[in-house]
């Protein structure tokens, strides 16, 4: 099926087929959209796992600083130095 051409289903004909609700989309709509897109009642998954993703990430690039900023402190101790 080419990007501009619609598909006819005749009256009716959608529950038989499967399509569900398919007399209330457009002409134009294809059959299957991606499953990024948000749904009808206006969850968007990808937006949670993003942001799930953004908030581990933050925590686990804070915790990474903060080893790295106590390295110095720990290295004196370690070697029974004084550090200033």
């Amino acid at each position: 099926m080419w990007r501009g051409e619609a598909r006819v289903v005749p009256e009716g004909a959608a529950g038989e087929l499967g399509f569900g609700m398919a007399e209330n989309t457009h002409e134009l709509a294809p059959e299957h959209l991606p499953a990024f897109l948000p749904s009808m009642e206006g969850s968007d998954p990808l937006m949670m796992i993003m942001l799930a993703v953004l908030i581990i990430g933050v925590v686990l690039l804070g915790t990474f600083y903060l080893h790295l900023h106590s390295l110095p402190e720990r290295l004196a101790h370690k070697h029974g130095r004084m550090h200033f």
